[in-house]
């Protein structure tokens, strides 16, 4: 929902607080799985707002998972390893789009290169082939 609300034009400030309200709710119903995406795109939100990370996205999965997640690297790690391809496509998607709209486009077409090697998710290969197309 965070990315959506991103991509419809939803104001960043209301978007985190959904993202942070979503967040609650999937640890508390024990939604782990969907929280590790969730809590890459907030992290994207909280950049884009300029956030001071008073806020720390990842701080749902303290004592959840058998490993310490306390950042979006330490977020990927665990879903390389554990074969969460989604979980990993998301991140890199993320990071593409964050180079993209802070002007690191060369990162940006380094992120576009990275991502292709990944499993399809056709919602997220639109925007995808869209900042690839960009970055060219």
């Amino acid at each position: 929902h965070c990315r959506q609300m991103l991509f419809a034009g939803i104001d960043l400030v209301t978007v985190d607080k959904h993202c942070a309200s979503t967040t609650l709710e999937m640890t508390k119903f024990a939604q782990v799985h969907g929280n590790l995406s969730t809590s890459s795109h907030h992290l994207v939100i909280l950049k884009l707002i300029g956030s001071d990370f008073t806020k720390n996205p990842f701080e749902a999965f303290k004592g959840v998972l058998t490993e310490e997640i306390r950042n979006e690297d330490d977020l990927l790690q665990h879903a390389v390893s554990t074969g969460k391809a989604g979980v990993v496509q998301a991140i890199r998607f993320n990071r593409l789009f964050l180079a993209y709209w802070f002007k690191h486009y060369e990162e940006a077409a380094e992120m576009a290169a990275l991502y292709k090697t990944r499993t399809m998710m056709p919602l997220i290969d639109i925007y995808h082939a869209f900042y690839e197309g960009l970055t060219a």
